[in-house]
């Protein structure tokens, strides 16, 4: 698997565990993860969209903003290791 699936893949992992998290739900009642991760990391949500359908190849920045926003560690989303299904 190339890289950048890898981290979709993770990303995306990480967006619907972070989704279910009580606090995310009790914090932000009326935003979707999409809309969350672009207030926090100043990505628009296209940028975002882009990225997680690989339509666009995420840069560095990016990754560390993304992995900020959703409270993991970066190694987390670059973890080819990691079994998400």
């Amino acid at each position: 698997m190339k890289i950048y699936d890898v981290i979709t893949t993770n990303i995306k992992y990480y967006m619907e565990k972070f989704e279910k998290n009580v606090d995310f739900k009790v914090n932000y009642p009326d935003i979707s993860i999409i809309s969350y991760l672009s207030k926090q990391t100043g990505l628009t949500i296209r940028r975002i969209n882009d990225i997680l359908n690989n339509r666009a190849k995420i840069r560095i920045f990016e990754l560390g903003r993304i992995s900020d926003a959703l409270q993991v560690p970066i190694t987390a989303l670059v973890d080819d290791s990691a079994k998400h299904n």
